[in-house]
Formats: C-alpha cells, structure tokens, sequence
C-alpha cells in the first residue's frame, strides 16, 4: 500500500514543475514529477493491469519493456512501417536511447519503496513514452510534449500529469495562440477514447504496421497539433 505524499515529495514535485513549465522539453523533470506524486494511481493502475492477461503474463513471466527497446539489433531487423522502425528513427533523430528514460527518471528519496512487482510495472509505465511519440505522433517540441503529457494523464489518471499539461499551456500561448489548449483537449480526448495502452503487448506490436497499431488502439492523427506547428513554425 502506498503511504500519502509527504511534504518532501510535494516540494520536490513543485520545483520540479517550475523547471518543466519553463522548458517542456525538460523530460527528466515530468518523471520526477511522476515519481514523487504517482500515490494512489500507480496502485490502482497495477491492480488493473495485472486483472488483464497480458498484465498478469509480464508480472509472472518478470518481463521488462526496456530489454525489447534497447534491443536495437532486432529493431533495426523490422520492417520500415512497423512500429518498431518508426519508435527506432524517433529516438536516433532525436539523439536518444531507450536508457535515456530510464537516467532521466532516476529520482532519490521522493518515491515509497515498492515491491518487485509493482515496481516493474512503473518501469514499464516509464519506459512507454518514446514509444507514444512515435505512436502518437507527437514530438518532443514544446506543445509535442504537452499534448504526450495530456494523452498520458487520460491514460494513467496521475492528476499532477493532468496539471502540468494545462499549466504548461498557458505558458505556450504566446507562441500558439488559444489553439494550443484545443490542441492539449484533443490529446486528452483521444486518450479517453484510445484502448488502455499500458496493458497491450507492445513487444508484439513493434513488429506490426504502426497503421494497423494505431488504427488497434483507436489513435487518431493529432490533426490540431500539427496544424499549429505548420501555422507557427
């Protein structure tokens, strides 16, 4: 059971969000975030992800997501449109690798000790977000990683994940305008309508068209998203 948010972890998450709402693009800082303030939706989400077959598989069977991520031998075996490719050509464009997320989320003394079990379901939970990038489509621009952060919040139910994103937008409107909250709404929208991602077999689905997996998990195209980067680039 997860113990209530200490006043050390809601200072943590606090300087961190001020650093995030200066630079969206500071990733490190959204996991601190999610770390120090995941509660009582990180529980919640476990128990539902190990009801789900595939949940109680990765659990039983001691999966990690990040071994099939940084397994770029195989990925780079993969067909150009599968999904795999498209995660493989997100994260050398942007000068990444699959470790990256998991340095970036590294946070002491803000986070209750958990369970091994828990513990790789929030490793699984962090180590998704390249892949919704690339699934997504949004980037790691500024309104690209709020709008990751809006889908994610309707995703995770982390209410710091949902106000980061509102918070966040407004420090975006000078550059975008008032669309950049229809844009954030969207992400969220489509979230809601989206399948449950945290419980799919995402090392199945890289070796399959990312068209078909999108089209599997009702993701639409970010049409809002992309008409402001091209109105404002």
């Amino acid at each position: 059971m997860l113990k209530r948010r200490t006043k050390k972890q809601w200072i943590v998450a606090w300087i961190a969000f001020k650093k995030l709402i200066a630079d969206p693009s500071q990733t490190k800082q959204f996991f601190v975030i999610i770390n120090a303030l995941s509660g009582p939706s990180l529980a919640s989400g476990f128990e539902r992800f190990l009801a789900t077959e595939h949940g109680a598989s990765v659990i039983a069977q001691k999966i990690d997501l990040i071994d099939t991520l940084k397994n770029y031998d195989h990925l780079k075996t993969l067909p150009k449109n599968s999904l795999g490719a498209h995660y493989l050509e997100f994260i050398e464009a942007e000068n990444l690798k699959a470790q990256d997320i998991v340095e970036a989320s590294s946070t002491k003394h803000v986070r209750d000790q958990l369970g091994e079990d828990l513990s790789r379901f929030a490793r699984r939970q962090r180590d998704i977000h390249d892949v919704w990038h690339a699934v997504t489509q949004y980037g790691r621009d500024d309104l690209g990683e709020l709008c990751l952060m809006s889908f994610a919040y309707g995703q995770i139910k982390n209410g710091a994940i949902g106000i980061v994103a509102v918070t966040g937008a407004f420090t975006l409107v000078k550059r975008f305008g008032l669309g950049v909250f229809i844009a954030v709404f969207r992400a969220y929208r489509d979230s809601k309508r989206a399948k449950w991602l945290l419980a799919e077999d995402w090392e199945e689905l890289l070796d399959k068209p990312i068209e078909d997996v999108r089209a599997y998990l009702h993701i639409p195209e970010p049409r809002k998203y992309n008409q402001l980067l091209l109105k404002h680039s």
